[in-house]
C-alpha cells in the first residue's frame, strides 16, 4: 500500500495559505481546547478552496494510518448543485477517478455501494460528496421532492411492506407527482433500480424502517394506499394529504441516510447562505438534521466564508437581521463542545467598545479578544496599502421622477397583491418588474394572470418595465436606476464597450488607439456585491444590452435577433474558391501555433529590449522583422508564415484529420452534413500548410510576417502556455503545441462573433478580405499577450 503524502498539494500554496493550513488542522485535531469546529474567513480572491483542498490533504494524510477510521468521507455543503460538482473536483487531492459524489441527501441510498472499498492505490477509499441544503435539509421547500426521490421511496416502501400488486399500482399513482405519464414514472423507477446495483443498503433501509413505523408515518401510508386503490386517478381532496406525507417520508428517509454516512470532515463553503443550519435550537428540522452529521462520532467541521459580519446593526435594516447577534450564535456554535468561553468573548466585545467609545487606547483589548477568536477562526486581508483593490461607494445620484413613480407603482402592486415588496428591491434591481422571476410576487401575478380577472391590469401597466419592441430595434433605454447609472458612467461611458478583455496589469507594449485611450483611466474589474438574487442578472442584462446597442449603433444590424445575426456571415470560417482551392489560409495562419515564429517574436523579449521605454506595435515589428531570416517576398502572408522552419514541434509527425479537429474544436467525422463540410473545408486548408511545411527550402519573406510572429493568437497561446510550464511537469512540446491550438481556435470563436466583428468595424475599419489584418492589429492594441500569460499564470498560481 502506498502512503498519501499531502506535501505534493501544500507545494502548491503561497506561505500564507500553508500557515492557515498549519493553523487550521492544529485548532481541529491537536489544540488541548479544539472543539473541532474553525471558521475560515479569508477575504475574496486569497484562495479559500485552495486552502481547504490543503486541509483535505492533511486529513486524508493524518486518517489514513488511523484504524478507527475504515473510510476516509469529506462532506461538502454548499448552496449551488453546480458548483459543488465544480468544487468537488478541484478538491479532489488523491487524483483518483470517481471519487466525488453530487447528490441529495435522500439519494443517499442509491449511491452508498460507492462509499467502500479500496481504491487505485490500495489506500482507504476516500469519498467526497456533496449537498446542497435547499434539496437535502430542508424538505420544506419543496415538498414532493424529485421525481427520483419519489421513486426510490416507492421501492424502499414496496420492500418494507411487501405491498401486493393493488397497493403497488396505488403506490406508484401516489408518487407519481408531476411526472405525467404512468409509463415515464415507471421509467424512472427502472432507471432508479438499475442505478441500485443490487438491494437498498440495509442500514438506511433499516434506519427508515424504524423511523416511519415509530412514527405512525407508514400506518398513514399504507391507509392512503387503501383509499386509492379503486380510483384512476388521485382526488382533489387527497393531493394536500399526499403532499404532506411524501414531505414527512422524505426527511424520514434523510435522515436514516445520515446514518449511512461516517463524516471525517465537513466543509460548510459560503455557510452564512444558509447560516439556519447552525442553530441546533431555532434552525428548525433542517438543522436538527444538519446537526446529525456536524455532531458524527470525531467528525470535523470547517465553515467558509468571504463575507465578514457587519460591526453594526442600522435600526431601519429591513432584512431583520442582527450582525451581533449572528455573529455571537455562529461563535457558539464552532465553540460548542470545547473549553472556548464564549463568553470571555462577548466580554471581550463589550470592553473593546467601551475603550473606543471614550476615547481611550484599545490596543490591549484587541490583542485579547484577537487571541480568543483565532482559537475558532481566522481572517487574512489584503494589505491595504492602495494596491490592487479598493473599496469605494458609487457616485450615485438622486432618483428622478420617472424612479420615484416606478417605486409607486411597485408598492401599489404589493398592496394589491399583498405580498411586501421592499425598498431594497427597488433601490438594488432596476426594471424589478421584468426581472422578478423566482419571488414570490411573480408567483402572486401569474395566478391573477392565469385567473384573467383583470384586477391588476393598472398596476402592471404603471411599473418601470422593458419595452420588447425598443430593445428588438436596438433603441436606447432608460437605465431605471441611479446607482446602475453611475456604473454606466464609469465603465460605458468611458467606452469600454470597445474592450473585447481587460487591458493588463503590465503591458508589453504601448496600447493602441482603442485600449490606449482607456488603459490610463483605470479599467480593471468591478465588483457588485448584492444580496438580491436578481440583481447580477438585472445590471447584467442592461449593462450588456447598451455595450451592445453602442457597438451595432449605424451598423448593418438593425434588429436585435438571433436570425438577425446570423445574416452577418462569420468571417473567420474556413472557405474556399470556385475552383476548391482553401480561400482563407491567412486565417490558418493567425490561428497555427508556430514555435519558431513565436519564440522571434515574443513581445516580452522586445519589452526586454526597449528596456523602461515601451514601444509601439509598429515598432515592436521592425525589431522582431530584423530577428527574421531575409528571403524572396511571397505574394501572401501565410506562405511565408508556413514556409519558415519550425512551423510544429521537431519531429511530430503531422496527421491532418486529427490537425483539423485541434484548430477547428469540432469532429471532422461522424457529424451532420453542415458539421462534415466545415471538416472537410478546414482539412483542405490544413492539407496545403502541410504540404508548404513539406517543400519550404529557402526562407521567404511578408511584411506582416513579423506581425504574424508577434500578435497572432496561435503564437500568443503558444508563448503564454509554455510560459507556465516546468521542469517537474509531464507536458510535451507536442502537448504545448495541442494545447494552444485548442486556446486559439477559443480565440478566434470571440473574433467570429457578429459583435466583435462589427466592433473591428467601427475601431478598427475591418473589412471581410483582410478582416484577419483587423484582428491582429486589435489583438496588439490590446496587449493580448500580455494578458493571457496574467490570466495562465493567475489559475496555475
Amino acid at each position: 500500500m502506498n502512503d498519501f503524502s499531502a506535501e505534493a498539494i501544500l507545494a502548491e500554496l503561497k506561505s500564507f495559505q500553508r500557515d492557515a493550513v498549519d493553523h487550521v488542522m492544529h485548532r481541529l485535531y491537536d489544540a488541548p481546547n479544539a472543539s473541532g469546529r474553525f471558521l475560515l474567513a479569508d477575504e475574496t480572491g486569497l484562495g479559500k478552496s485552495v486552502i481547504a483542498r490543503g486541509i483535505i490533504a492533511r486529513t486524508i494524510e493524518r486518517l489514513q494510518n488511523d484504524d478507527t477510521v475504515d473510510r476516509i468521507d469529506i462532506v461538502y455543503i454548499c448552496s449551488n448543485s453546480d458548483l459543488a460538482s465544480q468544487n468537488l473536483r478541484r478538491l479532489n487531492v488523491t487524483g483518483d477517478p470517481h471519487i466525488g459524489l453530487t447528490s441529495r441527501l435522500t439519494l443517499l441510498a442509491r449511491e452508498s455501494h460507492r462509499l467502500s472499498g479500496t481504491n487505485a492505490a490500495g489506500r482507504k477509499p476516500v469519498n467526497l460528496v456533496s449537498f446542497t441544503p435547499g434539496t437535502s435539509f430542508d424538505m420544506g421547500s419543496w415538498r414532493a421532492g424529485s421525481g427520483e426521490e419519489r421513486a426510490l421511496l416507492h421501492i424502499m416502501l414496496n420492500e418494507i411492506g411487501g405491498l401486493s400488486e393493488p397497493q403497488q399500482r396505488a403506490s406508484r399513482m401516489l408518487f407519481q407527482g408531476q411526472i405525467k405519464t404512468k409509463e415515464a414514472f415507471r421509467y424512472q423507477l427502472a432507471r432508479i433500480e438499475r442505478s441500485l446495483k443490487g438491494p437498498v443498503d440495509p442500514s438506511i433501509l433499516r434506519a427508515f424502517e424504524r423511523s416511519i413505523t415509530d412514527s405512525g408515518l407508514l400506518e398513514s401510508y399504507l391507509s392512503l394506499l387503501g383509499s386509492l386503490a379503486l380510483k384512476r386517478r388521485i382526488p382533489d381532496s387527497v393531493e394536500e394529504p399526499i403532499r404532506h406525507l411524501t414531505a414527512k417520508l422524505r426527511a424520514a428517509l434523510a435522515a436514516a441516510s445520515v446514518d449511512s454516512l461516517e463524516p471525517d470532515l465537513v466543509i460548510l463553503d459560503e455557510f452564512q447562505r444558509f447560516r439556519h443550519l447552525l442553530d441546533e435550537h431555532e434552525g428548525g428540522d433542517a438543522a436538527e438534521l444538519a446537526h446529525a452529521l456536524f455532531n458524527y462520532s470525531a467528525a470535523k467541521v470547517l465553515l467558509l466564508s468571504a463575507t465578514p459580519y457587519k460591526p453594526f446593526t442600522e435600526a431601519n435594516e429591513e432584512s431583520g437581521d442582527d450582525h451581533y447577534q449572528d455573529l455571537m450564535t455562529t461563535l457558539g456554535f464552532l465553540a460548542e463542545g470545547s473549553s472556548v468561553s464564549i463568553a470571555d468573548i462577548r466580554d471581550g466585545f463589550a470592553e473593546y467598545r467601551q475603550q473606543i467609545v471614550n476615547g481611550r487606547p484599545a490596543i490591549e483589548h484587541v490583542d485579547r479578544l484577537r487571541a480568543n477568536l483565532l482559537t475558532v477562526m481566522s481572517r487574512t486581508e489584503r494589505p491595504q496599502s492602495g494596491g490592487m483593490v479598493r473599496e469605494r461607494q458609487l457616485p450615485s445620484t438622486s432618483p428622478t421622477d420617472i424612479d420615484l413613480a416606478g417605486f409607486v407603482a411597485l408598492e401599489r402592486l404589493s398592496a394589491e397583491l399583498d405580498i411586501p415588496i421592499g425598498l431594497e428591491y427597488w433601490k438594488s434591481i432596476p426594471y424589478f418588474a421584468s426581472f422578478m422571476n423566482n419571488y414570490k410576487v411573480a408567483s402572486a401575478v401569474d395566478r391573477r394572470l392565469l385567473d384573467n380577472d383583470g384586477s391588476i391590469g393598472r398596476e402592471l401597466k404603471n411599473l418601470q418595465q422593458l419595452d420588447a419592441d425598443t430593445i428588438s430595434g436596438y433603441g436606447q433605454i432608460e437605465l431605471g436606476n441611479s446607482h446602475l447609472r453611475a456604473v454606466a458612467t464609469e465603465t460605458l461611458d468611458q467606452e469600454w464597450w470597445k474592450l473585447l478583455w481587460l487591458p493588463p496589469s503590465l503591458p508589453y507594449l504601448a496600447p493602441g488607439s482603442v485600449y490606449g485611450s482607456i488603459a490610463t483611466e483605470g479599467a480593471t474589474k468591478r465588483v457588485v456585491f448584492s444580496s438580491w438574487t436578481a440583481t447580477p442578472t438585472a445590471v447584467a442584462s442592461l449593462l450588456s444590452y447598451e455595450a451592445e446597442r453602442r457597438i451595432v449603433d449605424g451598423s448593418r444590424l438593425t434588429v436585435n435577433s438571433s436570425e438577425a445575426r446570423k445574416s452577418i456571415s462569420a468571417r473567420l470560417d474556413y472557405k474556399v474558391t470556385a475552383e476548391s482551392r482553401p480561400a482563407r489560409m491567412s486565417t490558418l495562419a493567425m490561428f497555427w501555433p508556430h514555435p519558431e515564429l513565436a519564440q522571434a517574436g515574443d513581445p516580452l523579449w522586445v519589452a526586454r529590449e526597449s528596456g523602461h521605454n515601451k514601444v509601439s506595435a509598429d515598432e515592436a515589428q521592425l525589431k522582431v522583422s530584423a530577428r527574421l531570416a531575409p528571403g524572396p517576398e511571397s505574394t501572401f502572408a501565410w506562405e511565408a508564415f508556413f514556409a519558415t522552419r519550425g512551423a510544429t514541434p521537431a519531429g511530430w509527425a503531422l496527421e491532418s484529420a486529427s490537425l483539423a479537429q485541434l484548430l477547428s474544436a469540432r469532429p471532422v467525422e461522424g457529424e451532420e452534413d453542415n458539421e462534415s463540410a466545415a471538416g472537410r473545408l478546414i482539412t483542405a486548408h490544413v492539407d496545403l500548410a502541410i504540404e508548404t511545411i513539406a517543400r519550404s527550402e529557402d526562407a521567404i519573406s511578408h511584411p506582416y510576417l513579423a506581425r504574424l510572429a508577434l500578435h497572432s493568437p496561435g503564437n500568443i497561446a503558444y508563448r503564454a502556455l509554455g510560459r507556465i510550464r516546468d521542469d517537474n511537469d509531464s507536458t510535451s512540446d507536442v502537448g504545448q503545441w495541442r494545447a494552444a491550438a485548442m486556446l486559439s481556435n477559443g480565440i478566434r470563436s470571440l473574433f467570429n462573433r457578429a459583435e466583435s466583428m462589427l466592433l473591428l468595424d467601427k475601431v478598427k475599419s475591418a473589412d471581410d478580405e483582410y478582416y484577419w489584418r483587423a484582428v491582429l492589429d486589435y489583438c496588439a492594441d490590446g496587449n493580448l499577450q500580455a494578458s493571457l500569460d496574467e490570466y495562465l499564470f493567475q489559475l496555475r498560481s
